[in-house]
């Protein structure tokens, strides 16, 4: 869990982008926990890129959680109220939930990938060594015909 404490006056907006880590993958999810909004106005935006036509608004509330899903991104905004006097105080507590799900990746990039090639390497490599030695062998009998 990490947490996130802030103190805003005047108007002052602080704004924060979630994202998921690079190991995340289909089905993980991170979910956030609004716990403490004082004086401050929050605005959360859900979307997979900050360019994206497809994305889901939220003004959560204290004590109120969201979640988003891999690959989306939150891009949040606290915005504190226009008194200069006090300030708005949040803060905001996430955390990144695995799915547990093993996604086999394609075999070119495997260890299995590696091993193959490897293999093959060496066979073209024992190939090309028996060929020369036969060549050698070849020569070394002809030029002994020529005499």
């Amino acid at each position: 869990m990490k947490d996130i404490r802030v103190f805003l006056k005047g108007g002052a907006a602080c704004r924060y982008k979630i994202v998921f880590p690079k190991e995340a993958m289909e089905d993980d999810k991170i979910t956030i926990n609004m716990d403490k909004l004082e004086r401050v106005n929050t605005f959360a935006v859900d979307t997979p890129k900050w360019s994206s036509e497809k994305f889901n608004e939220h003004q959560p509330q204290q004590g109120e959680t969201l979640e988003i899903k891999y690959p989306n991104s939150l891009f949040i905004t606290f915005l504190s109220q226009l008194d200069k006097r006090v300030s708005g105080d949040f803060e905001v507590s996430y955390k990144f939930i695995p799915s547990g799900k093993v996604i086999e990746g394609p075999f070119v990039g495997s260890l299995n990938f590696y091993i193959l090639i490897s293999v093959a390497g060496f066979i073209v490599v024992a190939i090309m060594s028996a060929l020369c030695i036969y060549l050698c062998c070849q020569c070394r009998t002809n030029s002994k015909l020529e005499k």
